[in-house]
């Protein structure tokens, strides 16, 4: 198994024993086609010649048989004529006068010289239908018992106008198979008796037996009965009919007695064999003659087997031949290998050398085009991601310096959200102020006994509330400074925010490019097909990692939005801030002068005591404007207080915005450096 396994192995890695293999297969292929339609046609050739060279062969046989039938036909025809045995016939009337008839010795030196002439013939006879009797040569005489109606050749020998030839006997004298051949003889329509000749078939076997089948072929005669007259199983001749016997065989007997003639593949005794059948004109009989196909089709199998012998000498010839070629024109693969090798490891300083001009040597220049179009993608990704990282380092330190800033930004708000309270505290105290005033003026009015008392109180108070009011200018002032400060800061943070938002722009655009540059990588790897593998997987990850830029850089410019939205709520909060301030401030400075007209009527109440009450209707009318401008500036004050929280709030929210963005800006450092210490594992020239 392991054995195997390695020569799986071994095979899938030679290109040239794959060449080979799918040679062997296609070799194998077109010989096997080659050989099957070249092997159906020399064999349906072969069966041809073999069903000529039987027809041939059974007519020859049939022909031979027919002439020697057609000699013996000759000489009964020429015994018939002879003019002393018809007369002899004529004048011989009984059995008694058959040895006595003048024309006896005459005829019987003629049926004596028969014999003598040719050794087949075993007898020579002539019949008399008017005398009943029969004579044959050595003066044979039939004995009186002879019937001559009563013979089974009489009446198909008088129905025959010709030689007839009676079905072959085994003949008790001579112990041998005989047959007659039979003519009439006539007197105008009268048919006087019959001459004819006993015949030996001892040459029947010569004849059939001359023409040679091969091994395993032979012959055999039927008669016109279909009777088995020589066959190579003498147990069958004179004893069977062919067309009596089963299968095939005895199909083609039938055919045969019926006097046709042709040619047919039969199964005889579990054998194919081929058999031929033709007929003897002379005596209606039929020459048959089979040879087994197995010995028919013998040159056949041998020519098989050359043919596959030759088939597998020029397939394995052609084999060698041609693995020996792709051996030769495939040695620089496992140079181009190692080389690649060499490639995938990430150095990408070697170069294919191009010794050939064919598809090897014009991959080799395409292999080192791609090699120098990665590396220079690596170079310019290399520069990009250095330019990233710089990039990123000065966004962190950007985002350092705007966290510190929004800090410094919320503790300034918070210190003017402090005097926010402290002024809404005053404005409270010179309300409550202002109201005792009131009620002081009011018991001025009421009572003009204490005026003097009563003025010199009013005008301590009076003076309390200038200096009150004059706190609260100061404190207005110092608002008014704060929040000043405080929009100029926020005018700096929103010039940040955009300087901020054009380095996220930058860093998009960088990240941009770098996927931009890794699908390039990635074409030119998938064009490299399996060599460019490790670039794909290598541009990939340069793709992932500035996907990874570009969204946080979508984060950071999204972050960088909201900062430059509060940024800029913040400064028209900030300007809005200071119209107020300004407001109050003019305010304040109505009522110092109101306080300080009062502090001078104050001390010219004493003087003028008679004007107590006028002054006093003025200073209760004064009075009143100064609480509705105390009310005013406590309500200006807290709308401040409250402006002056919401840009505390924002200031802190800013300050997280900023602490996101630093840590964004962290990460993408820290993607830019893992992104340079994997092109660090690429070599390249530069």
């Amino acid at each position: 198994m392991k054995k195997s396994k390695l020569a799986l192995s071994w095979l899938k890695k030679s290109i040239s024993t794959k060449l080979s293999l799918s040679l062997l297969v296609a070799i194998i292929i077109v010989f096997s086609v080659t050989g099957v339609m070249n092997y159906t046609y020399t064999k349906s050739l072969l069966i041809h010649d073999i069903e000529e060279e039987l027809s041939t062969k059974s007519n020859a046989t049939a022909e031979s048989v027919n002439s020697m039938f057609s000699e013996k036909q000759a000489i009964v025809r020429q015994i018939a004529a002879n003019q002393e045995i018809t007369d002899y016939l004529h004048t011989t009337q009984s059995r008694n006068e058959a040895r006595t008839d003048s024309h006896y010795k005459t005829v019987m030196q003629s049926l004596d010289r028969i014999p003598k002439a040719d050794e087949s013939i075993a007898m020579v006879w002539v019949a008399s239908i008017d005398g009943n009797f029969l004579i044959g040569n050595n003066n044979l005489l039939q004995d009186k018992s002879f019937d001559i109606k009563t013979r089974p050749w009489y009446q198909p020998a008088l129905a025959d106008d010709d030689v007839y030839f009676t079905e072959p006997y085994m003949d008790q004298v001579f112990g041998k198979v005989i047959l007659s051949a039979i003519k009439q003889i006539k007197d105008g329509n009268k048919t006087l008796g019959f001459v004819a000749i006993d015949l030996f078939l001892d040459d029947l076997p010569g004849i059939m037996q001359s023409y040679k089948l091969g091994k395993g072929g032979y012959s055999f005669l039927l008669d016109n009965n279909g009777t088995i007259l020589y066959h190579p199983d003498k147990k069958l001749i004179l004893e069977k009919k062919l067309s009596d016997l089963t299968g095939d065989m005895g199909k083609i007997g039938q055919k045969m007695v019926t006097g046709k003639e042709g040619l047919q593949l039969a199964s005889v005794k579990g054998q194919n064999q081929y058999v031929g059948y033709s007929q003897v004109p002379a005596t209606g009989w039929s020459v048959g003659t089979s040879i087994p196909q197995k010995i028919a089709l013998a040159s056949l199998d041998e020519y098989v087997k050359k043919m596959i012998l030759f088939f597998a000498i020029g397939g394995l010839l052609l084999i060698l031949i041609v693995y020996l070629l792709s051996k030769k024109m495939l040695q620089s693969i496992p140079y181009m290998s190692k080389v690649i090798k060499v490639l995938a490891t990430g150095d990408l300083t070697p170069r294919l050398k191009v010794q050939s001009s064919d598809e090897l040597g014009q991959m080799a220049t395409d292999i080192n085009l791609m090699i120098d179009s990665f590396a220079d993608t690596i170079n310019q990704v290399n520069d990009s991601v250095g330019q990233l990282a710089a990039s990123s380092e000065e966004l962190t330190a950007i985002s350092d310096e705007t966290v510190k800033f929004s800090n410094e930004v919320a503790s300034s708000t918070q210190q003017i959200v402090k005097g926010s309270e402290q002024q809404i505290e005053g404005a409270d105290q010179t309300s409550y102020s202002m109201e005792e005033m009131a009620n002081g003026v009011q018991r001025v009015a009421e009572s003009t006994t204490n005026v003097s008392e009563q003025t010199n109180m009013s005008a301590n108070e009076a003076t309390e509330g200038y200096n009150n009011i004059q706190h609260a200018m100061d404190q207005m002032e110092q608002i008014r400074n704060s929040v000043g400060d405080a929009s100029s800061e926020i005018q700096k943070l929103e010039v940040y925010s955009k300087n901020i938002d054009e380095m996220v722009s930058g860093i998009t655009n960088i990240a941009s490019q770098t996927q931009l540059l890794s699908l390039n990588a990635s074409i030119e790897a998938a064009r490299a097909g399996e060599h460019g593998k490790g670039f794909a997987v290598v541009a990939a990850e340069v793709k992932k990692l500035s996907a990874e830029s570009q969204e946080f850089s979508s984060h950071i410019a999204a972050i960088i939005q909201k900062v430059q939205s509060s940024t800029a709520t913040a400064a028209k909060l900030m300007n809005k801030g200071v119209g107020d301030v300004d407001e109050g401030s003019a305010i304040l400075n109505t009522a110092g002068s109101s306080f300080k007209q009062m502090t001078n009527a104050f001390q010219t109440i004493a003087d003028q005591v008679s004007e107590v009450s006028a002054a006093a209707e003025e200073i209760s009318a004064g009075t009143e404007e100064v609480t509705a401008a105390m009310n005013d500036i406590s309500s200006v004050t807290r709308n401040t207080f409250e402006h002056t929280k919401g840009i505390a709030s924002a200031a802190e929210q800013q300050s997280v915005f900023m602490e996101e963005i630093s840590s964004s800006a962290k990460t993408l450092s820290e993607m830019a450096e893992d992104l340079q210490t994997a092109l660090a594992k690429f070599k390249t020239n530069q």
